[in-house]
């Protein structure tokens, strides 16, 4: 399924970011993809199925609200990507999460007893433009600001 965002302004603002040392670009590229991260984050948690009351999965209790607090944004390190800076949009999945990366895809997809309620793919789709806009606002905000400390 192809998708296209339209950002105008952007080849103004590319051209400035050129003009900026490595370090800067490197600060201003992780605060733009952050930016966007988060906004996916929020719909993504706003959207998470909650549980009518606390349950145990392998001796651990879980707590309602356990798929929200745990869809988390991670940086990916330079070795990691081939892009400046890359954000990913995640769920924690250890035991002491109550394994919430294995009941979110349970909840996503469904199993053979229990319908999907999908929360990821419907909040990562409706967070897409805003998201976009938040990248750009950002990325803007933080070029002009780098370009004032350099002129001052």
């Amino acid at each position: 399924m192809a998708r296209s965002i339209v950002v105008k302004g952007l080849r103004e603002l590319g051209l400035k970011f050129k003009q900026l040392d490595e370090k800067v670009q490197k600060n201003v590229a992780r605060s733009a993809t952050s930016a966007g991260a988060t906004v996916f984050k929020k719909e993504i948690a706003r959207r998470a199925p909650v549980a009518d009351e606390p349950y145990r999965i392998e001796d651990v209790m879980v707590e309602p609200r356990n798929l929200e607090r745990n869809v988390v944004v991670k940086r990916l390190k330079p070795s990691q990507t081939s892009a400046t800076s890359e954000h990913l949009v995640v769920m924690r999945g250890k035991r002491k999460y109550g394994y919430a990366s294995r009941v979110a895809v349970l909840q996503e997809f469904g199993t053979v007893t229990a319908p999907a309620q999908p929360f990821f793919r419907p909040g990562a789709d409706a967070a897409a433009q805003p998201a976009a806009a938040a990248v750009s606002k950002r990325f803007g905000d933080r070029i002009k600001k780098a370009i004032k400390d350099l002129e001052t």
